[in-house]
């Protein structure tokens, strides 16, 4: 994902579709065939507007990819 690879940072999944509702973004861009348009301005409002805050603590994703070992071995038992 282009946030976490260039960025290294974690995307905001309401944040996102907040940002695509406000002003009809969407749907304005589907309607008007202006998806590359929407697209280049998402890539400019990413760092600022749509990324999760930078924390010292590890993220929900990097916790998960920790512990997935341990919780698979307690399903299986």
């Amino acid at each position: 994902m282009y946030a976490e690879n260039y960025l290294q940072r974690e995307l905001s999944l309401p944040k996102l579709i907040n940002w695509l509702k406000r002003k009809n973004r969407l749907v304005n861009a589907m309607h008007d065939g202006t998806l590359e348009a929407l697209l280049s301005h998402l890539r400019r409002a990413l760092p600022k507007l749509l990324c999760k805050q930078k924390r010292k603590r590890r993220t929900s994703r990097q916790l998960m990819a920790e512990y997935e070992p341990y919780m698979a071995d307690a399903l299986a038992a």
